[in-house]
Parts: C-alpha cells; structure tokens; sequence
C-alpha cells in the first residue's frame, strides 16, 4: 500500500476496473466524473478510501499536486484535453486508455509533451501487457515455421477502435514494424454501449508492411461473433481465439513444396494450446500495467508508449483515409486540414 493518492478520470465500465487497483495500492483516490450514478456507487462501496468529483474543477491545486498516477478513462475525444490539464500540475506518472488520443494533431503534441517533460506514461492495450506477441513467436520458433507473412482478423460487432486498434499493435509488435501505407473503409451504427454520440465502427482497415507483409481487420456491425485471428506463414496457419491457439501445417514432403503457387489448406496440427496457461497466477493485464508504471523502467515504459503512439496513428490514418478515400502512407506529412480531423472514437 502506498500511502499517496491517485486520481481516476471516468468511471463508466473500465474506469469501475482501475478503481478496484487504485484502492488496493493507494490509501486515497480521487474519483472525477460527471454521473450521478458514480458518485451513489462510490458512496456505496467506497466511503471512507475514494473522494469524488464531479469536475477536475472542484478538485483543489494541492489535492492534484499530491496525485502520484493519474489514469485517464474518460471518453477518448476528451483524453488530450484531459491529459493536457493535468501536466499543469505536475503530475508525472499517467495511465490512458485507449484510443490514446483521436486526432493526429494532438498524437504530435501529446507525444511531445511526454518526451520533452520526462513523464512517466502507459497506454492500457492489453496485448502488450500479456505479452501475447512474444508468447506467439516462442511457439513459431520452437516449430521452426517461419515468420509470421499476413494477418487477417474477422468479427462482428467489435469496432475499429474498441477491439481494433488492439489488433494493430499486435501486429505492429508481431511484424516488429509499423505499416508503410493503410487503407480504411468504415462505417458506424449508434450502438456504442459507451454512448450513441460515440462511433462504433465496422468496415476494413488493410495495412501493407515491409517485405509485404500484411494487416487485414474487418467486423461487421450486423453479427454478434467474436470471430478470430488467422496468422499465416509460408506453409502454415495459425488460428487465435482469445488466449487459444492452434497451428495446421501443409505437408513438408509434398510435392512441388518449394513453389509456392501450388497453394493447398494445412491439414496436419502442430500446436494446440492456452497462451496463458503458465500466467493464471497473475490474471488480468491491469495488474500488469500497474506493475510497470510503479515498479518498472521508465525506459521500458517511455518506449512501450511510442509503439503504441504508433498503433494509435495507424488506426488515425485509417479513419483519415476512409474520410477522404486516399490511401495514405505513414511517413508522409498530412495536410493541416487532416491533422484537425477529430473522430468521434472511443
């Protein structure tokens, strides 16, 4: 326990799950939020330990200056202007829920603030902090299959932002690059159980990598399925639902295997398993981020921010792209109008 305190901005679903950490590590938090349900269910289930706020603005200057973590789980349009206000007083270390930001004009100034100032800041992508990446190239070595060539996700009602931007950072951490150009084409249905003023969005994000490496994500609002993630390798394909993963090879001793147009489906599995199975001691990655932003190497943590600065400007060009149907390259500086554009994502 340490006896600082910790503010918690927003306290809809995920920000009811940072709460639950927040008070087993801090002996006071700070709870701002404009609901009225929130302040009943902190009065109900934590009156003595959480302070609510209805607005940073109720919220004294000395009370801000003591926060030692702030986590930001308000609604993703408001988290640049959120995170902005707080720098002001001091504080250095941050959790942000993701989307990170929805724009990428305040990716580049967000990005900016953290460097110049030194502070301390982790995005809550679960991917990351499961390591799941990693454990997926264990298992491809230990098969000697190759390294991963295409990725191609499918799901119903999971949205770009929600569901998608984790998939980008997989594969971002998988290909161990960032994508050269990408293309989006969305569309959105008022079914965003955050709010309908929020996007939900379906469509396809394609992003083309180095070597040729791709990234394909498509959902559609009007299913209901999970769906999963087919990884393929030169001869193999591997199938990711949730934690589970399963790998069919070809045939090794076929006929003609060195050419590779003489395409046929992988029929013998070679790996069938629970990516965590050895990890159930330390369920949940909020435990993990907490760790890090705590006890881990602000390194460590500065350079895990920039890959997911990166993840979040993959999913911005895709909307900017789907907005203004180009097909736009990562390294190319857009025109000020598309830096502004501001999505309603969250």
């Amino acid at each position: 326990m340490l006896n600082s305190s910790s503010l918690l901005i927003g306290c809809g679903s995920i920000g009811k799950r940072h709460l639950e950490h927040l008070v087993s590590i801090f002996t006071k938090v700070v709870v701002v939020d404009p609901n009225k349900d929130t302040a009943k269910y902190i009065a109900n289930k934590f009156p003595k330990k959480v302070v609510y706020r209805k607005s940073l603005n109720e919220c004294s200057t000395q009370e801000l200056q003591d926060i030692l973590l702030a986590v930001i789980a308000n609604w993703g349009p408001d988290h640049y202007q959120t995170f902005r206000k707080l720098t002001k007083f001091k504080i250095e270390n941050y959790i942000i829920e993701k989307p990170l930001v929805t724009s990428v004009s305040e990716l580049f100034k967000l990005e900016q603030i953290v460097f110049n100032e030194k502070l301390n800041v982790l995005v809550n992508q679960g991917w990351q902090d499961t390591n799941l990446a990693n454990r997926l190239k264990v298992v491809a070595n230990k098969l000697k299959i190759g390294r991963p060539v295409a990725i191609f996700v499918t799901g119903g009602a999971r949205c770009h932002s929600t569901a998608g931007s984790h998939f980008i950072h997989l594969a971002n951490t998988i290909f161990e690059s960032s994508p050269i150009k990408v293309n989006g084409f969305f569309e959105s249905l008022p079914i965003n159980p955050r709010s309908n003023n929020l996007d939900y969005l379906d469509g396809n994000l394609f992003a083309l990598y180095d070597s040729g490496k791709k990234l394909s994500i498509n959902f559609t609002n009007l299913s209901s399925i999970s769906g999963e993630v087919q990884i393929y390798y030169k001869d193999c394909l591997g199938i990711l639902n949730e934690q589970h993963f399963v790998i069919f090879s070809r045939d090794k001793n076929r006929e003609f295997s060195e050419v590779i147009t003489r395409y046929g489906n992988p029929e013998i599995k070679i790996f069938e398993g629970d990516l965590f199975a050895q990890n159930k001691k330390n369920q949940g990655q909020l435990a993990g981020i907490y760790r890090s932003i705590l006890q881990g190497s602000k390194i460590d943590n500065l350079k895990s921010f920039k890959n997911h600065c990166q993840s979040n400007k993959v999913l911005l060009y895709g909307l900017i792209s789907n907005r203004t149907g180009r097909t736009l390259f990562l390294d190319q500086k857009l025109p000020l109008r598309f830096q502004k554009m501001k999505f309603k994502i969250s």
